[in-house]
């Protein structure tokens, strides 16, 4: 055994909030809540939701390189640290 965690990633991109509730009543253990295509709106629902079902907040940056074939940056370098900040606070303070 390695020890992983079942999350759910990008769940602000399914359209259906009851899907997210059967898969966190389902034994889910963590949302991917920080993800480049979420609105500042969906992180804050999915941060209550998280903490609500206590359950692991992840982010992802799906970055495959500095830049997507659109163009754009998928996250702000800036942001990735204050996020993974943020995310090993949580786990220290839950972890105490």
């Amino acid at each position: 055994k390695v020890g992983g965690k079942p999350v759910l990633a990008h769940p602000g991109l399914i359209d259906n909030e009851n899907i997210i509730k059967e898969v966190i009543q389902k034994g889910i253990q963590g949302l991917e809540v920080y993800y480049y295509e979420h609105n500042k709106k969906q992180i804050d629902k999915l941060e209550k939701l998280a903490i609500n079902h206590s359950l692991i907040m992840t982010g992802g940056s799906d970055c495959h390189g500095p830049q997507k074939k659109d163009g754009k940056r998928t996250i702000d370098l800036e942001e990735q640290w204050r996020i993974t900040a943020n995310l090993i606070y949580d786990f220290i303070q839950k972890n105490k």
